[in-house]
């Protein structure tokens, strides 16, 4: 009952927003992180488990190559298609009810009823996610550990590409505002840097594919995703939820002294 008891706490005011006004360019995922080149944006499940299996066989290919024989390697090869196999068995849809990342970092980057689901690589580095809308890849999201100041996060992306477009800003600990949020759009592409640490202890980030993202409300339905925790009714438990709660943005809200509701 947790999520519902914060829902109920406020209304999420905005954030800061501080855009920078600069020329359109590619998001070059080389620069980014150059083991994401080839996600397969606009593809299907198939394409995202070929791209989930071919991932695995590089990170399993020092282990094969340091096997002392073909027991061990034929050991090694059945553990990758397990993983393999327990991705695609878990296909998320977001039909309305509960699967559990309707309070989650990912809360608010799908929309329930609207043919939307979604593919997770568990990492112990973080997990992997992987969106899909009438079943064509349409975003990316990765959990980021926590190695450096989320600034100087922005500073690093910024070095490879270019200043983002836009930065959100929030109160947090001190006094000043900090940046929290951070987008970068290309042509076809669109980065978003997000400082979930707050709640989650990780930093999240997004890839969004321009194609499918920059027409997501049509495909939705005309429906527009609340960034707002929604109405729920604490005496329904199984209440449907839409796109989720934003716990770590209440909680950023509530630390920072907005009026409750």
């Amino acid at each position: 009952m947790r999520p519902i008891i914060i829902a109920s706490l406020l209304a999420v005011l905005p954030l800061t927003v501080v855009s920078t006004p600069s020329a359109q360019a590619n998001v070059d995922l080389r620069r980014v992180d150059s083991s994401l080149v080839d996600l397969p944006f606009g593809g299907d499940v198939d394409a995202v488990s070929s791209w989930v299996r071919q991932r695995l066989e590089r990170l399993f290919a020092p282990r094969l190559k340091a096997a002392v024989d073909d027991n061990d390697r034929a050991k090694l090869r059945a553990q990758l298609d397990r993983e393999v196999d327990d991705f695609n068995a878990h296909l998320v849809a977001f039909d309305g009810r509960r699967t559990g990342y309707e309070v989650s970092p990912v809360a608010g980057e799908f929309m329930a009823g609207s043919n939307e689901s979604m593919l997770v690589l568990r990492d112990p580095d973080g997990d992997h996610f992987f969106f899909l809308i009438d079943g064509k890849m349409w975003k990316y999201a990765r959990m980021l550990p926590i190695d450096n100041p989320f600034p100087d996060r922005i500073a690093e992306q910024s070095r490879r590409l270019k200043k983002p477009d836009q930065v959100d800003t929030a109160r947090e600990d001190g006094p000043e505002p900090t940046a929290v949020r951070a987008i970068w759009t290309g042509d076809t592409l669109r980065l978003r840097l997000w400082n979930r640490r707050l709640l989650y202890g990780y930093d999240l980030m997004v890839v969004e594919y321009r194609p499918l993202a920059d027409k997501i409300d049509e495909l939705r339905g005309g429906r527009v995703s609340s960034k707002l925790a929604p109405k729920i009714d604490d005496n329904v438990d199984s209440f449907l939820l839409d796109d989720g709660v934003d716990e770590e943005e209440l909680l950023r809200k509530k630390n920072q002294g907005a009026p409750e509701k």
